[in-house]
């Protein structure tokens, strides 16, 4: 038996696509070494388009559902 998760958003923050431009009325991130999120202002266009490349720049999408999974009893009664 398998679960197929179709549209299912982990987490709230969303990846930037690299060559989007700079938006300065959006509130960007960068994920830093400790896997935590930091807000974030590139210097120049030269290091946006670099951390952009790099997937490390995200936006914060306040209508993703951020529950969190505390049992399995869903799950339990899905597989019986």
């Amino acid at each position: 038996m398998s679960i197929s998760l179709k549209e299912v958003a982990w987490t709230p923050y969303i990846v930037v696509e690299s060559g989007e431009p700079y938006d300065d009325q959006e509130t960007y991130y960068k994920l830093n070494d400790h896997s935590m999120f930091e807000s974030y202002t590139p210097a120049d266009n030269d290091e946006w388009a670099r951390d952009t490349l790099n997937s490390l720049i995200y936006t914060y999408d306040s209508s993703v559902n951020k529950d969190i999974i505390t049992d399995t009893s869903l799950l339990d009664k899905l597989i019986e």
